[in-house]
Parts: C-alpha cells; sequence; structure tokens
C-alpha cells in the first residue's frame, strides 16, 4: 500500500476497532436499558444491559475488522476475540491486569496481521500460515490460562474444606451412588461443609441438603428442636410437628452430619424421610479432593 506504513496502518485500524467497539458498544448498552425497563426485576434484568453492550460491542469489532481489511490481514479479528478470553479469565485475579490485557488484545493481534507496504516475494502463496500460528499461539494462550486457573480454584476449594477439616469435622459422603451428584459444595463458614445431592433430571430435579459440622450427638443434644427421635446406627430426627420438615442427623464421633430436604414445593417429588435415613447408612468417608472433584464433575 503505497503512502502509508505498517504503524501507520496499524494505528489507523486500532483507532477504527476501539472507536466503533467503544460507539456500537454504548448503542447496545442503551437498548439494553431500553429492554430492561420492563423487566420485572430481579439479577435476570442485568443480562438486557451487558448482553446489548456485549453484542453491541462485538457487532463493532466485526465493522472495524472490515473497514481496516485495507490495512490488517484476515487474521486479526478472530485473534483478537480469541486473546480476548485470558484477559477476561483473569478478571477473577486481577480486575487491573484483566482490563489491560482486554485492551492490548487488537494491538497485539495487530502486530501480526498488519500489511507490510511492499509484500515480499512468495508471501501471497503462503499468506495463510501466520495467520494459523496466530490463532493457534491465542488458542494456546487461552487453554493455557483456563487450565491455571482451574487448577488454581480446585487447589483454593481443597484448602477451604481441609480446614474445615482440621477442627474435627469428618468428611463423609455418599460413594457408590451413580444415581447422585453433587451440583454445589460450600465451606465458606469456615467451620462446617454443606454439599447437596441432586436425583434425577431436570424439570423432575429432587435435592438433598447435606451439612457436616463439629460436634458428635444426636438432635436431642445438637439442638433444642423437639421432639427428638433415636433411631440407632449412629441416627436420629427431628420432625417439626407443624408440617412435613425433618432433619436426619448423623453422628459421626467428634463431628456430625445433618440432612434435609432442599428441593422446595411447587417443584419434583422431594426426598422422604425414609430415603435420607438410608442414604445416611450409606454415607463413607471421603477426603476434600474427592468432594470437591465430585462437584466439578
Amino acid at each position: 500500500m503505497p503512502g502509508i506504513g505498517r504503524a501507520q496502518a496499524l494505528a489507523a485500524a486500532l483507532a477504527t476497532w476501539f472507536v466503533l467497539v467503544l460507539l456500537l458498544g454504548a448503542v447496545g448498552f442503551s437498548v439494553g436499558v431500553a429492554l430492561a425497563a420492563a423487566c420485572e426485576g430481579g439479577l435476570e434484568c442485568l443480562n438486557h444491559l451487558f448482553g446489548g453492550a456485549l453484542v453491541g460491542a462485538l457487532a463493532g469489532a466485526v465493522v472495524a475488522a472490515v473497514l481496516a481489511r485495507r490495512w490488517m490481514r484476515w487474521w486479526w479479528l478472530p485473534t483478537t476475540l480469541v486473546l480476548l478470553v485470558p484477559g477476561a479469565m483473569l478478571a477473577e485475579v486481577d480486575d487491573t491486569l484483566s482490563i489491560v490485557l482486554v485492551l492490548l488484545a487488537p494491538v497485539v493481534a495487530g502486530l501480526t496481521a498488519v500489511r507490510a507496504p511492499g509484500p515480499a516475494a512468495g508471501e501471497r502463496r503462503r499468506r495463510w500460515l501466520p495467520g494459523v500460528l496466530a490463532l493457534g499461539v491465542a488458542a494456546a494462550l487461552a487453554l493455557g490460562t483456563w487450565f491455571v486457573l482451574e487448577r488454581q480454584d480446585r487447589r483454593a476449594a481443597i484448602a477451604e474444606v481441609e480446614a474445615v477439616e482440621a477442627l474435627g469435622v469428618e468428611l463423609v459422603a455418599p460413594v457408590d451412588r451413580d444415581d447422585l451428584r453433587i451440583p454445589t459444595m460450600t465451606a465458606l463458614s469456615g467451620d462446617d461443609v454443606r454439599y447437596t445431592l441432586a436425583r434425577g433430571e431436570h424439570p423432575e430435579v429432587s435435592y438433598l441438603d447435606v451439612a457436616l459440622r463439629p460436634e458428635g450427638g444426636d438432635c436431642a443434644s445438637l439442638t433444642e428442636h423437639r421432639p427428638c427421635e433415636r433411631l440407632g446406627d449412629g441416627l436420629s430426627v427431628y420432625r417439626n410437628p407443624e408440617n412435613d420438615h425433618w432433619v436426619v442427623y448423623v453422628d459421626l464421633g467428634e463431628s456430625h452430619a445433618r440432612l434435609s430436604d432442599g428441593t422446595g414445593t411447587g417443584r419434583a417429588p422431594g426426598w422422604t424421610e425414609d430415603e435420607a435415613v438410608q442414604l445416611a447408612l450409606e454415607l463413607e468417608p471421603v477426603d476434600a479432593a474427592w468432594l470437591v472433584d465430585a462437584e466439578e464433575r
């Protein structure tokens, strides 16, 4: 391209990119605000705002890539979008670093895709090769970032559960029940571990809430709830006389487990007391890594 060098071409393309992404992103956000005005409330209303901004920004990126095709090669847009992925994922580690990487994504991709004023001999025959290499490196960076963050999150979750276990809380779960899964598991309070057992498929999913807490004993010694019936084998049950609510207690020595139906009203048939008692007899000791990995599965 006579009359314009690589630096000028890159600057023109980046200026087009940022102006259109910001402009159309703002337009999309405005559309989202208009749609959210008719929303009944709740966090789902935010989906209109951020969804509109995201769609607008993506449209701006596509338009910028089309307008800059005189200066940039075909892989500028896809490489930029792939590079945005690790930048966005790093937001959970450092917001400032994430913003910097997101802003640098079109710059880094542009350095590989800007056209030279005078193409070298043979460039036209192999013009796809640099693009494939750039996309491959960007994809490897995104995959590596995801893997590192996943391992870091796993180590942090295991450490939280092990901290509760160090207080004397025994970790137990139904190990050989292929019909059950653990959609959620938390240890945020610092002195107990809670997880949910799910049975069935949507929309007929029933949930059993399990809490592992310090102190051993039955419902009579652990709470003031009455009546408390001892069932033997370290099991006891509290039944609320005013409704169908019940809690099964499992004495684990220095700690105990509490099992209760968490399905909720108006949903699939929940767990019965007899099913919870049977499951309590199937609880086996596990380690923190097993619980964390079971949630991920």
